[in-house]
């Protein structure tokens, strides 16, 4: 497992500002990670030293690298961003998904991930901000824009990206802003809002919209009456939250089936959420003790980079129904797992397993044969 990972974190993007031991010190601290299956810092920490080494030690250079102010939200960018496209650049359309989460009800955080289809996202990068403490000019819209910017900056045809977001991401400078950049998107309206339709008739965005059981294109409208922009809106009835879904769009030309599937996929990022917050079935991310935006965005760029380092395995190992029997059972009950990160980790600790018994084991496995020159 060490060894697959080195080698992987070797193609890094690592640019000259990134000091030796910070990147030495960030190798060891994912290692950790890995092996401990928690992004604690202080477990993780521990878990990363080895040979005479103190486990305390390791939790104390796992808290200098979190606090480190040289790694700024720029070069955190460009390694995350880096490796991203290098996967990016094997499928043909790009979706994005972009939302936010809470942390202790005081720190916010907004995540771009990339959809595989494999029911998890894999995150890109993040930024954010403390509750009560935003700078003047640098509101969730700036936040939110500022992220996707850095983004379209270095994807060069456009055409391929499609954006994906939930409500709160329905207002019309966000729709224009999205437009200008020449990206399609796909986003849920919010109910109570307006829109018209070419005869200037107004509809309120909610159940009086949708059939149940049924689905209906409403084709281009213009959304809100202060601002408004037009879009496509088609609606549908979500039988299993009994809720109408309205989802505004600029892609025309395709079926109501696939706007709404394409919206769907945006469930991927709350199982990724759910892949490192939750205790039982994830990387305990809530559990970590930190008390500021740039420790938690640090802490959040580490877990980026072993996402997509598990990501990218857990996909591989995904298209292979005999790799799938094997490792995506897990704990007594034998109940599945449906994430490639945990299918993934499964298989990188068999793989560990195997190398220990080569190499870390007895040594009669390793020993020269006698007499052989």
């Amino acid at each position: 497992m060490k060894k697959i990972f080195s080698q992987w974190f070797c193609m890094l993007p690592f640019s000259i500002s990134w000091h030796q031991y910070q990147i030495n010190a960030l190798h060891d601290f994912l290692q950790g990670v890995l092996i401990s299956k928690t992004l604690v810092p202080a477990t993780a920490g521990r878990k990363s030293v080895s040979g005479t080494v103190k486990p305390r030690n390791g939790a104390k250079r796992a808290f200098r690298l979190y606090n480190n102010k040289r790694i700024t939200q720029e070069n955190m960018a460009a390694v995350a961003i880096g490796r991203f496209l290098r996967y990016a650049g094997k499928v043909k359309k790009i979706k994005i998904i972009i939302d936010w989460t809470t942390l202790y009800e005081t720190f916010m955080l907004c995540s771009v991930s990339m959809v595989t289809g494999k029911r998890r996202s894999i995150p890109i990068f993040y930024d954010g901000y403390e509750q009560g403490k935003l700078c003047i000019g640098r509101g969730q819209n700036t936040i939110e824009e500022n992220l996707l910017n850095v983004l379209f900056s270095v994807i060069q045809d456009r055409k391929r990206i499609t954006v994906i977001a939930d409500r709160g991401f329905d207002r019309p400078d966000f729709f224009e802003f999205l437009k200008s950049s020449k990206v399609k998107f796909v986003i849920r309206l919010s109910e109570g809002t307006k829109a018209f339709d070419c005869n200037k008739i107004e509809y309120t965005i909610g159940a009086t919209m949708a059939v149940k059981g049924g689905a209906h294109d409403f084709g281009i409208m213009s959304y809100s009456k202060k601002n408004p922009v037009d879009v496509r809106i088609v609606s549908v009835w979500d039988n299993q939250m009994k809720e109408p879904w309205l989802i505004a769009t600029n892609i025309e030309n395709v079926a109501i089936s696939t706007t709404i599937w394409i919206y769907s996929l945006r469930w991927e990022i709350e199982c990724m959420f759910k892949s490192k917050k939750n205790v039982q079935s994830g990387m305990n991310w809530k559990q970590a003790r930190l008390h500021t935006i740039e420790r938690w965005l640090r802490l959040a760029f580490f877990a980026t980079l072993l996402f997509q380092f598990l990501g990218e395995i857990g996909i591989l190992c995904d298209s292979d129904r005999s790799i799938i029997k094997r490792y995506s059972l897990c704990g007594n009950a034998k109940r599945r797992v449906f994430s490639i990160y945990s299918l993934a980790l499964n298989v990188l600790d068999d793989v560990g397993r195997i190398y220990e018994m080569l190499f870390d084991g007895d040594d009669i496995l390793v020993r020269p044969m006698q007499g052989v020159e």
